[in-house]
């Protein structure tokens, strides 16, 4: 039907879906980033809440059905993140996230969990060794990441919620074996 409508006209025709970068500030440096990549200081920078509280309303009206929230940083580090996934909820728009899980607390769960439709857990590493060679950080963060992956299960659980949580592994030479 979308297809039909850009090409009838292409115009008043909106994406389906958005991917949404709500930052550029990450709690890893994972070796295959392009934020990595551009071997330069990054200054953080946060999507403006208030850009974002115009702008869903709009989105909606477009007929936008889902945004994806992904991209160039760690989304769970944006101060507003438990708002912005309540606000596109509160638009009708279906809202999915891909997130390291290292900084997805309890208490962030627990406020966004059932707004999600799905999440992606970047992961890449099934031990703490090669999680902490490939993310650039401690070995303890793999222990965080496992123990906040199976927080999220548990109030999947425990809530009777729909949202899909799914782990994602970039296959490198890194972590082949």
């Amino acid at each position: 039907e979308r297809v039909c409508q850009w090409l009838n006209n292409p115009k008043k025709v909106f994406p389906i879906l958005i991917e949404l970068s709500l930052n550029n500030i990450c709690n890893n440096r994972c070796i295959f980033c392009a934020l990595d990549y551009c071997r330069k200081p990054i200054k953080g920078k946060n999507l403006e809440f208030s850009l974002l509280k115009k702008l869903m309303p709009e989105l909606s009206a477009l007929g936008i059905k889902s945004i994806f929230i992904a991209g160039t940083g760690e989304p769970t580090l944006h101060p507003n993140f438990i708002e912005i996934i309540k606000l596109i909820k509160k638009n009708n728009i279906d809202v999915a996230l891909n997130t390291n899980m290292l900084a997805y607390s309890k208490e962030k769960i627990e406020m966004t969990l059932e707004y999600l439709s799905w999440i992606r857990i970047s992961i890449n590493a099934a031990t703490p060794k090669i999680y902490s060679k490939i993310h650039n950080c401690a070995e303890k963060n793999f222990e965080k990441v496992i123990e906040n992956i199976i927080t999220a299960v548990k109030y999947k659980k425990d809530k009777k919620l729909n949202t899909t949580i799914g782990p994602q592994i970039v296959l490198i030479d890194d972590n082949i074996s």
